[in-house]
């Protein structure tokens, strides 16, 4: 019971107090208009097997495990402020840019979208970061990154 208190119950609390300010830019600047609530999500970086080498198989699987977990209870957090649109600014992928088979690309990518999904009809932009494409030619990355 601690246990989920201390990993939910205080996580969501917390949150619930962070609001769009919107009552403060009416008052303040005496806007009429509702702002527009852009969420700006930067370097997810799910993991893959190949981020932490030095880690064992079992390391590596509890590690996605933890971080999966803890983007998607975020995620769901943010999406709760409903959001005017979202915008991804990069490294989505922390190995995205790393030459891969294409099924395996396509379950990488299957996992971003169950960590983020997202609501039929809310604009979403991608910004493809490093880590998803690369900045300089190697030959660990795939000649395909940039058209993912």
């Amino acid at each position: 019971m601690v246990t989920l208190w201390y990993e939910l119950g205080v996580f969501f609390k917390s949150v619930s107090s962070c609001n769009w300010p919107d009552a403060v830019l009416r008052s303040s600047l005496h806007v009429t208009n509702m702002p527009s609530h852009v969420l700006l999500i930067a370097d997810p970086q799910i993991l893959d097997h190949r981020s932490y080498p030095e880690r064992g198989p079992f390391l590596t699987y509890l590690s996605r495990l933890v971080v999966d977990l803890n983007l998607r209870k975020a995620w769901w957090v943010a999406l709760r402020k409903q959001p005017d649109v979202v915008i991804f600014l990069g490294d989505m992928m922390d190995g995205g840019r790393i030459d891969m088979t294409d099924d395996e690309y396509e379950d990488y990518y299957q996992r971003f979208k169950h960590i983020f999904r997202l609501p039929s009809g809310l604009p979403t932009y991608f910004i493809p970061g490093n880590h998803d494409i690369g900045l300089r030619a190697s030959s660990l990355f795939s000649p395909h990154a940039r058209s993912r």
